[in-house]
């Protein structure tokens, strides 16, 4: 390999370890002690997108919402609902003072709402979500019902103006040919 090949590759090898770590994440700061605060359980999964009209750091995540040692009977794994934080730095993070989306019973995501990913385009935030419903146990694969949607709108001023799930998975489990 020539000289050149092998500089290119070096600067191909740190350029790559360099994008990987654009902003630092600690879940710690986005924990809040408060009894009332719906971080409590902690947060996982956190997916951050930029918002270029603001130029902030948008960031989804999930997280337990009831105690994770007696989730009920109706939800196997408990109750899993989606929070937000903000930062401009990307190590500050500030979160929204409650859950951007939280199960709802009758809904495709009754029980969890987990696994986000995100995108940001004029002032809306769009959220694909792990979706689950009512079961009768951890094995109950029916309880699974695809991946969620909602629509978040900022206002000119950066707060949330609407939050708006879809009425139907965007990807329900049904189009999955198991199987075959």
């Amino acid at each position: 390999m020539n000289r050149i090949a092998i500089a290119a590759l070096g600067l191909f090898a740190w350029g790559s370890a360099q994008a990987q770590n654009p902003f630092t994440i600690d879940p710690a700061v986005l924990l809040n002690s408060s009894a009332a605060s719906y971080t409590n359980n902690g947060v996982g999964s956190p997916a951050v997108a930029w918002d270029s009209d603001r130029s902030r750091y948008v960031m989804v995540f999930e997280t337990s919402l009831d105690n994770p040692a007696n989730p009920g009977s109706s939800c196997p794994v408990g109750t899993w609902g989606l929070g937000m934080a903000f930062s401009t730095d990307g190590i500050n993070w500030t979160t929204t003072p409650g859950p951007i989306l939280e199960p709802t019973a009758g809904t495709y995501y009754a029980c969890v709402a987990a696994h986000p990913t995100v995108m940001y385009n004029n002032d809306r935030l769009r959220v694909w979500f792990k979706a689950e419903q009512e079961g009768t146990g951890t094995a109950d694969l029916s309880r699974y019902t695809g991946i969620g949607h909602v629509e978040i709108v900022f206002r000119s001023t950066g707060t949330i103006q609407s939050v708006t799930p879809s009425n139907n998975p965007a990807f329900a489990t049904t189009n999955f040919n198991v199987g075959n």
